[in-house]
């Protein structure tokens, strides 16, 4: 929850890593499911794939910046991209402020 995170202050060097929860909702299983992580206001940003997950499967996605973020307040979006065939994408990304020391 974006909440209980708001304000967070971070560690920016070395990069950071993000944990992302992501869950199947579908009906069948997904692959090369592709999670974001980007540092708003910037181009600093990461990604990492996750090979399959199973329709109803929960797992996490640890997604590390690809250089350090500059120190300061900014807003972090986590984001999933579109799955073939999915229709909803109002739960594929959240935002959330954080504090890079």
């Amino acid at each position: 929850r974006s909440s209980d995170l708001d304000g967070t202050s971070v560690t920016a060097s070395p990069a950071p890593t993000f944990t992302l929860s992501v869950t199947d909702q579908g009906n069948f299983t997904e692959t090369d499911v592709v999670c974001k992580v980007a540092v708003v206001g910037t181009s600093i940003s990461g990604t990492k794939v996750i090979p399959s997950i199973a329709k109803g499967q929960t797992t996490t996605c640890d997604v590390t910046l690809r250089t350090s973020p500059p120190k300061g307040s900014y807003t972090i979006k986590a984001s999933v991209e579109a799955v073939p065939g999915e229709k909803d994408l109002t739960n594929n990304s959240q935002g959330f402020t954080v504090v890079f020391k």
